[in-house]
């Protein structure tokens, strides 16, 4: 029996699976299986994995129709041999020792899973840049948590790294993931990570956190498709948010510091949910933007977190937080109607008033200066200096000043 069993589910990725693949047959570590699960694909993806299982005997191919990531990572679970799971996408790929790397402290400390960073690289045809590193550094060098410390952490932990939600930057013990009959949730079509990792966590009795090791997550930029509102993009938000609210009530830790952490990680998400509304708002009716403005802004846990948050991205304005714990559908319409209309030529009305300073605790405060210099650049009549300063201001409110600087950086040096 394999030590590893490596979870690769592929659609129509022949571009990319050969680096993955190899990346994977060049481990330092040699006992593992490789799973290839072909979901349905229609390309060469298939042909491109049956020629490396003949080179390669601990790879498996298994094809299957077209059911999802989701789906294809189950069946991935349900062939598993080993002892250990590791979960890879097909366009991603991993330095030559990362699975020793995770297997020393799963076997040292009976770890049931062991988490590392990940690097963000943007692929535009043949150049790769790197865009962001993520890692647990913060935590300390190699750090090992029991239960209870983990959810003592844990919405923090959510809210500071954004390395918890992903099923990739991670090493599992297939005995938790099997024994407690846990599988990806077919029927969703965001967020089904992180619902996963949930139930992971929540029967999880040992962690650990290293930091010195990176997975590599590749965005290939001439793939990337915009999305205007997903179907069910709302429900399944709140699907993760509640369940994550459900669980920390559970554990005992839904309370103080870790409830207002959570709210704000709640309405930061939420945020993106009403972004995205916002973008399609020029294709629905002002019926239509309504009824799913009320949809969302109704719902309890909603306004809750919106009340608990100690700090909002100013993506929406100034006033949404006061316009979603008054379910002010109007107002919140009133904004999208007027961002989805084609800009009169007059001057820009008054901003409203700053909101207070955000907590100490979330590194944002500086932003509020930069935002403020952002939208007085938007009065200027120049259209180019508009519109850089409204991307900036974008930008800021959601990323921050760092990652905002580094996107800024490469613009310049990279076009």
């Amino acid at each position: 029996m394999p030590k590893v069993s490596v979870i690769v589910p592929f659609y129509n990725r022949e571009k990319y699976m050969g680096w993955c693949i190899s990346s994977i047959l060049n481990q330092s570590f040699s006992d593992f299986e490789l799973l290839l699960v072909n979901d349905g694909s229609t390309d060469g993806s298939r042909e491109i994995a049956e020629n490396y299982c003949k080179l390669d005997g601990r790879i498996q191919l298994i094809n299957t129709e077209n059911h999802g990531v989701s789906a294809a990572r189950n069946i991935g679970i349900d062939h598993a041999q080993g002892e250990y799971i590791q979960f890879i996408d097909s366009d991603d790929w991993i330095p030559p020792f990362f699975l020793e790397r995770l297997v020393n402290p799963m076997e040292a400390y009976r770890a049931d899973i062991v988490f590392c960073g990940i690097e963000m690289i943007q692929k535009r045809e043949r150049s790769i840049q790197k865009t962001e590193s993520l890692s647990f550094a913060s935590l300390g060098r190699e750090c090992v948590w029991d239960h209870k410390k983990f959810w003592d952490s844990l919405s923090e932990l959510y809210w500071n790294t954004s390395l918890m939600e992903g099923p990739c930057n991670r090493m599992y013990r297939s005995r938790l993931i099997k024994k407690n009959f846990l599988k990806f949730p077919e029927d969703m079509i965001y967020g089904e990570d992180n619902f996963f990792n949930l139930y992971c966590y929540n029967f999880a009795e040992c962690v650990a956190f290293v930091s010195d090791l990176s997975y590599y997550y590749i965005h290939h930029e001439d793939d990337a498709l915009t999305q205007g509102y997903p179907q069910n993009f709302f429900q399944n938000q709140m699907w993760q948010l509640e369940l994550m609210r459900t669980l920390m009530e559970k554990n005992g830790v839904f309370f103080g510091e870790s409830k207002g952490v959570w709210g704000s990680y709640c309405a930061s998400h939420i945020i993106k949910v009403l972004a995205s509304l916002k973008d399609a708002a020029a294709e629905l009716s002002e019926y239509e933007l309504k009824k799913e403005i009320f949809r969302i802004v109704q719902n309890s846990h909603v306004r809750e977190a919106f009340t608990l948050a100690g700090w909002i991205p100013a993506l929406l304005g100034n006033d949404i937080r006061g316009n979603i714990e008054k379910c002010d559908i109007g107002a919140i319409c009133e904004l999208y109607m007027q961002a989805a209309a084609p800009e009169p030529d007059l001057p820009e009305p008054e901003r409203p008033k700053e909101p207070e300073r955000p907590s100490e605790n979330h590194p944002c405060g500086m932003n509020i200066f930069f935002v403020k210099i952002m939208r007085g650049l938007q009065k200027f009549p120049s259209e180019f200096i508009k519109k850089w300063a409204r991307i900036v201001e974008l930008n800021l409110s959601t990323v921050g000043i760092k990652t905002t600087g580094k996107r800024i950086l490469h613009k310049i040096f990279h076009g």
